[in-house]
């Protein structure tokens, strides 16, 4: 068994869990800001 699979695997597990959710917060709060003008907007 080679030691590099491992920690390859690893790092690709780490890389996509912090892109994941990094991407999934931005989301959330664009939508809110959206959603914060449009509120703004209408009064």
């Amino acid at each position: 068994m080679e030691k590099g699979v491992g920690k390859d695997l690893i790092i690709n597990i780490l890389l996509t869990i912090f892109g994941y959710i990094p991407g999934n917060i931005i989301e959330k709060y664009r939508k809110g800001i959206i959603h914060a003008f449009y509120v703004i907007l209408r009064y």
